[in-house]
Parts: C-alpha cells; sequence; structure tokens
C-alpha cells in the first residue's frame, strides 16, 4: 500500500485536506492491526477498500485540475509516480531477494523471483492469480504477497489519467458510470477458479472507479470549514 500525497491537491480552488488524511489514517491503522490481531479485529482488511476510494478520489481530483488549468502533462504525472514509488520499491525488492537467497527453498525462491519481475512491472496481482492452485506453496512464504495492492493501483494509474487526458469533458460522467458497471460486471461475473480472498486482488480495482466518479459527479457539494471530528477524518458535507 502507497501514500498518494494530498497536499499536491492544493491550488486555488482545492485546499490540502486533513478530513482525508485523517481517514487514510484510520484506514492504514485498521489494516495494521487486523494483522496484528485477526480476531480482536476481524473486519480491517476493509481498511484497504477504503485505501483504494481515497486514491481513485485524489488521483482523479489531481488530474481534473492540471486539466481545468492546462497543465496537465502524462510524462509529468506518470514520472511523479515513479519518483515517488521506486525509492522504496527498490530497496524492498533489493532486500528480499538478498534474504530470499540465503533463505528460502528453490520451489519458494522460484516463485520469489517470479513475484520480483511481477512487482516491478506491477502485476503482481495477476502473478499471485496465476499461482492459485493445488501445488501452489503457502502464502505466508511469498514475502511479496503484500504487492498485490500496489499491483492494481498502479493499473489504475497507467489507465484512468489517459482516459481523463483523452475523452472529451462533455462524456466525462457518461464515460465513468460506463467503466463503472464495466468494472462490476467483470468482477461479478468474470469466472476465476479461486478463493474469495484471492479473487479480490483482481476485482478490488472496482473501488478505485466507484471513487473516481465521485470527483466529477459531486463536486458541488463542499466541505463545512470546522466539523467536530475533522481530526479523525470525519468531516460533514453541506
Amino acid at each position: 500500500m502507497k501514500f498518494t500525497d494530498a497536499r499536491a491537491l492544493t491550488s486555488k480552488s482545492q485546499d490540502y485536506r486533513p478530513d482525508i488524511d485523517g481517514l487514510r489514517a484510520l484506514a492504514v491503522m485498521a489494516v495494521i492491526l487486523f494483522h496484528t490481531f485477526p480476531k480482536v479485529i476481524p473486519g480491517g482488511f476493509v481498511g484497504v477498500d477504503i485505501f483504494f476510494v481515497i486514491s481513485g478520489y485524489l488521483i482523479t481530483q489531481i488530474v481534473l485540475s492540471d486539466l481545468d488549468t492546462g497543465k496537465f502533462s502524462a510524462w509529468m504525472f506518470y514520472a511523479r509516480r515513479v519518483r515517488r514509488i521506486f525509492p522504496a520499491l527498490i530497496i524492498v525488492l533489493g532486500f528480499t531477494f538478498a534474504v530470499g537467497w540465503h533463505f528460502l527453498l528453490p520451489a519458494e525462491l522460484t516463485s520469489l523471483g517470479k513475484n520480483l519481475l511481477a512487482s516491478a512491472l506491477f502485476s503482481a496481482n495477476l502473478m499471485l492469480l496465476s499461482e492459485v492452485g493445488y501445488f501452489d506453496i503457502a502464502a505466508h512464504t511469498k514475502p511479496l504477497l503484500h504487492l498485490w495492492s500496489l499491483g492494481i493501483e498502479e493499473q489504475f494509474y497507467l489507465v484512468w489519467p489517459l482516459i481523463l487526458w483523452l475523452l472529451p469533458r462533455r462524456w466525462l460522467v457518461a464515460g465513468i458510470i460506463v467503466t463503472i458497471v464495466g468494472s462490476f460486471a467483470h468482477g461479478s461475473y468474470w469466472p476465476v477458479p479461486c478463493s474469495r480472498k484471492s479473487r479480490g486482488k483482481v476485482n478490488r480495482q472496482r473501488k478505485l472507479w466507484a471513487s473516481a466518479v465521485c470527483r466529477p459527479s459531486l463536486c458541488r457539494f463542499s466541505c463545512s470549514t470546522r466539523a467536530p471530528l475533522s481530526p479523525v477524518g470525519l468531516r460533514r458535507f453541506r
């Protein structure tokens, strides 16, 4: 899971959103507590879905704001993503490979090599899905298992900004609605021969698509300047 800088939204019409940062912090804490105390907080994994919704909303807002001001550049957008993600990703992949080389069994090391390549290409979720089966190794021996969420997010980043850039503004909301319906239909009816947990590694992209519609279609709403719960990410709309 990675952080999308909410401060990048600062402009004449959009201010920094502490409520979104607060909600994002709650989502991260829910996931951490779920992994640490799964029996105490069995539903903490919903923090991943919340994070996807926030990311989809923020990226859509950033791209649309740049398009409105004529400052959008696909090259600069993807360059920012690379600068933000790759330094930490390279360290994680390098360290994991070094440790795995010394401690993993041959079958586990083979799986690690495949997942290293897939993670570097932001397709870890698809690689993990292809490995599901009777002869698959145990999940706890896959140290890069958590990068499935990064794969989903980056696949969204590769496609969505280009759609916003190329799609005429008058067709924007209709295009988003078609995308959401297609995403839900794909996730509901695409036959995947695996468990629900593995299927979620692909179909959770729907949260990103669904959140994207919030920016163009709900822009008429504005947040109140102050709300008692704003420090924890809960601000009322008016």
